[in-house]
């Protein structure tokens, strides 16, 4: 590949051409990891994913069939000819996959979000030829993201892929994850300053952890294609609606063949594609409304505070400070100052009412 596609006039490739990873969240049994692999090796699927260990957040939970299932991915590598992979949490995980000849592994959001657990596991990673990829840490973290990769090729690992599935949510409720696109330009812009602008950093999209929800997984995907991306990664389950783990992103080997065949045409239902996007800005505006909750309830703090120390709600310096962050603020993010200044305006002047009118209730209170 060239450095081409890390700049804004990249063309994307049709889905067909594009690296496509795929298998269940979770290996459960040796017929069910089997099956799906038959399922999935006509499909133009070159790599087959199962984990078989999953780091969950309580105890008690199905944390994956551990080392026996390297047997049933080795079969799949035999049998089907697909490379065969899986998540790797621990640095004696990468051994046991490194001595059972495994073909790739990933490094999960939580994992690459601890640099010392990173550290160990590429310890155990020096001179792999197995294929690397690193997803993106839990928080909206670009340096933290290429943190993990640069430790990983550090060690000699030969290829190294970065897969972006999205963030844990502060506000976005309809999807498992925020996307947060902007990431893929932030981590190419770093790899490049680091490695030069002619190596390439292959970046795979994982709509599943993103959507957390099958039905949204094309629009999801149409809107990675938008950006520079290499690929997908995609969980695929034989039985969606029993698996033992994130069964509602889950989809049966024959949808996901309606969705490669989808994604080779425009398309025309824009309600649906959009309708991702549109959860986030709902998400986000119910977010707004949130964090002027709390402002108000701040603000009634100040307003009381003033009044007992015989300070007036209007203060004129500290107005002309803060209005001058919100335009400063406004500008780094690329937005018109102009606008915040009167979005400013507008939340002070209601600020400002409420520190009066808790002034007025309390002294109202007192005299009674």
């Amino acid at each position: 590949m060239d450095d081409s596609s890390a700049h804004s006039t990249h063309e994307e490739p049709p889905a067909s051409q594009m690296m496509l990873v795929a298998g269940p969240c979770s290996a459960e049994s040796r017929q069910q990891v089997v099956g799906i692999a038959q399922g999935l090796r006509s499909l133009g699927v070159t790599h087959y994913r199962a984990a078989l260990w999953k780091p969950r957040t309580r105890p008690g939970s199905f944390e994956g069939v551990g080392v026996e299932g390297l047997a049933w991915l080795q079969e799949v590598q035999a049998s089907t000819g697909l490379k065969v992979g899986t998540e790797v949490c621990l640095p004696e995980q990468v051994e046991a996959v490194r001595a059972a000849g495994l073909d790739f592994v990933w490094i999960g959001a939580r994992t690459v979000s601890n640099p010392f657990m990173v550290e160990a596991i590429a310890e155990q990673l020096e001179g792999a030829t197995q294929t690397v990829l690193v997803k993106n840490p839990i928080s909206p973290d670009a340096p933290l993201w290429m943190g993990a990769i640069e430790r990983i090729k550090s060690r000699g690992v030969a290829q190294v892929m970065a897969i972006l599935r999205g963030c844990t949510p502060v506000y976005t409720k309809q999807m498992r994850n925020n996307p947060h696109w902007e990431m893929i330009a932030e981590l190419r812009a770093l790899y490049q300053k680091r490695y030069g602008t002619e190596v390439h950093l292959p970046l795979l999209l994982d709509p599943s952890h993103i959507a957390g929800r099958a039905d949204l997984l094309e629009a999801v995907c149409r809107t990675g294609m938008l950006y520079p991306i290499d690929g997908f990664m995609i969980e695929c389950h034989c039985d969606p609606e029993h698996a033992w783990t994130d069964a509602r992103q889950q989809i049966k080997p024959s949808e996901l063949h309606q969705l490669l065949k989808a994604l080779q045409h425009p398309s025309s239902d824009h309600e649906a594609m959009l309708r991702p996007m549109r959860y986030q800005l709902h998400d986000l505006d119910s977010a707004i409304v949130e964090l002027l909750a709390e402002r108000h309830k701040l603000t009634q703090t100040i307003g009381r505070y003033k009044q007992a120390n015989h300070l007036e709600p209007y203060q004129e310096e500290q107005r002309a400070l803060v209005e001058a962050h919100y335009t400063e603020q406004a500008a780094q993010y690329g937005l018109d100052p102009d606008w915040a200044k009167q979005i400013y305006a507008l939340i002070h002047t209601y600020s400002l009412e409420e520190q009066r009118a808790v002034s007025s209730e309390d002294v109202t209170k007192n005299k009674n």
